[in-house]
């Protein structure tokens, strides 16, 4: 997805609490819009770059490594391995 067509992704949840010039972190994110569910299923896959926005300017850039559809809000098992991944991403979180 490029701009303007790129729509925010909430974040559910971030492997570390800040992150500074030039380090990474893993986070797991979630469409903003319904409706924008279909253009993600085109565009969203593994190894896509999707910039980071901070308001208006790009502030950094993230690598999709996995997706799966799933519906807000999540069930307490899926939020469990979510979180889970996030305090070990060396753990492969796998597809359901």
């Amino acid at each position: 997805m490029t701009p303007p067509e790129q729509s925010g992704a909430p974040v559910f949840a971030f492997s570390r609490d800040r992150v500074g010039p030039g380090e990474s972190a893993h986070a797991v994110i979630v469409t903003l819009f319904p409706e924008m569910v279909d253009q993600w299923n085109l565009e969203v896959e593994q190894g896509v770059v999707l910039p980071m926005y901070e308001g208006a300017r790009v502030r950094g850039y993230g690598t999709v490594l996995w997706r799966e559809h799933k519906t807000l809000p999540l069930n307490e098992a899926y939020e469990h391995r979510f979180l889970g991944w996030l305090r070990n991403p060396t753990e492969p979180i796998g597809h359901s």
